[in-house]
């Protein structure tokens, strides 16, 4: 069904038998839809705590560059936009469910779905191109949230042949991509985005499975005024895949507070 099918499919329905974070989502996906004031969306967003830290810790993620970090939720709205809201929110009411033990693979599944969909607009890809690889990094978790595999899940959905065969293991097409992002805007070239971009490639590598490739990538990283902090390496479930290696634990302790 395609996006504002959806969306016209959600304005037309009450939702019954939610839990109130399920109903806060119907709400705030409803004042985006007709362009409320972000004051609007915030006061939805305190009333739900689990919501407002989900989205602080969205803005938050590797997924988006940031000079500091994002403490408001206004602020943090404005930084994924109505457009990017709109996708989260959809995804959330669409898979979640009133089961809570998917929310953080929710969240993780969104920000990868961010992630490749900045990789592949610092690639100079079109936007259907980065409609699909948001894609393509949302529904990577979606046999995790459901506890169905993704061939079953797939044959339910119509997506392009190309996201299909990313999301079935195709990985040398996501490290081409995010390696074209980083010979695009080069460290050399552009030392404000270029960190986050050698990030991003850092962050397909483990997911891929190439941790080798992902440590030597992250390692000058943690030198760099632009590259990356010990509070995002700690926190950031992107990181994830990372976490039961040692090289992880050296990287934290380098980059770790000095007393």
């Amino acid at each position: 069904m395609p996006q504002l099918s959806i969306m016209r499919a959600i304005q037309q329905r009450e939702p019954r038998g939610l839990s109130p974070a399920q109903a806060a989502v119907f709400e705030l996906i409803r004042l985006v839809q007709s362009d409320a004031d972000v004051r609007d969306l915030e006061r939805v967003f305190k009333a739900e705590p689990l919501l407002a830290y989900l989205l602080l810790t969205l803005a938050n993620s590797a997924a988006y560059r940031r000079p500091t970090p994002v403490a408001s939720l206004g602020h943090a709205i404005s930084l994924l936009g109505y457009q990017r809201l709109i996708k989260w929110l959809v995804l959330l009411l669409a898979i979640a469910g009133k089961d809570k033990s998917t929310t953080p693979l929710v969240y993780v599944a969104v920000a990868r779905g961010y992630l490749i969909e900045n990789l592949c607009a610092a690639a100079g890809r079109t936007r259907a191109e980065r409609d699909e690889g948001f894609v393509v990094g949302a529904f990577s978790l979606l046999d995790a949230i459901t506890g169905q595999s993704l061939n079953e899940l797939l044959q339910d959905i119509r997506l392009p042949e190309a996201v299909v065969d990313a999301l079935l293991g195709k990985k040398q097409d996501a490290i081409t991509e995010a390696k074209r992002a980083s010979e695009m805007s080069p460290i050399s070239r552009d030392a404000a985005n270029g960190p986050e971009i050698v990030k991003n490639l850092a962050i397909v590598y483990a997911w891929t499975g190439e941790l080798d490739l992902s440590f030597e990538t992250l390692a000058p990283l943690t030198k760099m005024a632009f590259g990356i902090n010990y509070g995002e390496l700690k926190r950031d479930p992107l990181w994830n895949q990372l976490r039961t290696d040692p090289r992880f634990d050296k990287l934290l302790a380098e980059l770790a507070p000095k007393d």
